[in-house]
């Protein structure tokens, strides 16, 4: 009597190795205080202080110069693709947009509102994230890169760490008073809570 075959085990979930925990770790901590920056900022303010989203412009400004400056041997190091080229240069492309249409159309157009509310959802929410991995890649040329799993799993964490922003700023008058908006350099919200009033 021949004994049928064992149906075979199922494989182990592929663990990541050390450099993988690293890579994993550092774009979840690098990206999680952004991404509740951004959170808090709309759910408080229902805006994104200019600060920020200059610093990004400025970022990817000298991202796009240095591996203009590099060249081809950039690509050649850091596996750029053709898409990278076409990708990075996002937010200095919705700078000179702006700028143009401001000077043609006028600062109060919908044209111009349009696009500044585009690319900044574009830019937040979709370039940044891309370009830290972009980034990082660079930094750390010799790490395997993110499965797709755990590509997946990094957004999760930063998209809740947002949303956990957004509820904080919503509410900050459970946390925060008119005051400390003041003393940290921000216009106190219109529903901020007075300090000695605050508790009650």
């Amino acid at each position: 009597m021949s004994q049928e075959p064992s149906a075979p085990l199922a494989a182990p979930a592929k663990r990541m190795n050390r450099t993988q925990f690293q890579r994993f770790v550092l774009l979840a901590v690098g990206g999680a205080p952004l991404a509740w920056d951004i959170g808090f900022n709309l759910g408080a303010f229902q805006n994104i202080s200019y600060e920020r989203t200059f610093f990004v412009i400025a970022a990817a400004i000298g991202l796009v110069l240095a591996l203009l400056v590099i060249g081809g041997q950039g690509q050649d190091l850091f596996e750029l693709q053709r898409r990278d080229t076409l990708l990075l240069p996002i937010p200095l492309i919705w700078l000179i947009t702006t700028l143009s249409l401001s000077a043609i159309v006028g600062r109060g157009h919908w044209a111009l509102v349009l696009v500044q509310i585009g690319g900044i959802l574009i830019v937040f929410f979709f370039w940044l994230p891309y370009a830290a991995t972009i980034l990082f890649r660079i930094l750390q040329p010799d790490a395997k890169r993110l499965s797709d799993l755990q590509r997946q799993q990094l957004a999760a964490i930063i998209v809740f760490v947002g949303v956990l922003g957004w509820l904080v700023g919503h509410n900050h008058f459970l946390f925060l008073s008119c005051e400390e908006f003041k003393a940290s350099g921000y216009d106190a919200p219109a529903n901020c809570v007075p300090l000695d009033s605050f508790g009650d």
